[in-house]
């Protein structure tokens, strides 16, 4: 006794598992470059916020100085009699407020370039 098997419709689950792995190739293909716009868009994100809080930095060192300034013209009137002990205390709190916003600026640098930093000289 002898039997032969053949399946006449193998050729169809063949083309269909074939189909399924170009599907599931496309999807692959899809988010890797999804994955690399994010990289990209990270980085980008990291360098913008490295130069928005470099720039931060020098307008927070200029308001400082001014503050400083305020102080001492402040002091100056108290000690001639032209001015109050309110407004030189206004001047404190101004430098007071003024010194915050600088080391605020100088924290939110270093943490910008720290978080840029996850990638280095990755090329992008």
């Amino acid at each position: 006794m002898l039997g032969v098997g053949v399946n006449l419709f193998s050729g169809g689950s063949t083309r269909a598992e074939v189909t399924r792995f170009e599907h599931q190739k496309l999807r692959l293909l899809e988010e890797r470059e999804k994955l690399v716009d994010d990289i990209k868009m990270e980085v980008q994100r990291n360098l913008l916020d490295t130069a928005t809080a470099r720039q931060k930095i020098n307008v927070m060192k200029d308001a400082l100085q001014q503050a400083e300034e305020n102080l001492r013209i402040n002091r100056t009137r108290y000690q001639e009699g032209v001015g109050t002990a309110t407004e030189v205390l206004d001047a404190v709190t101004l430098i007071t407020a003024a010194e915050t916003n600088y080391y605020r600026a100088i924290y939110d640098l270093g943490r910008a370039e720290a978080a840029g930093n996850v990638f280095p000289r990755a090329g992008f």
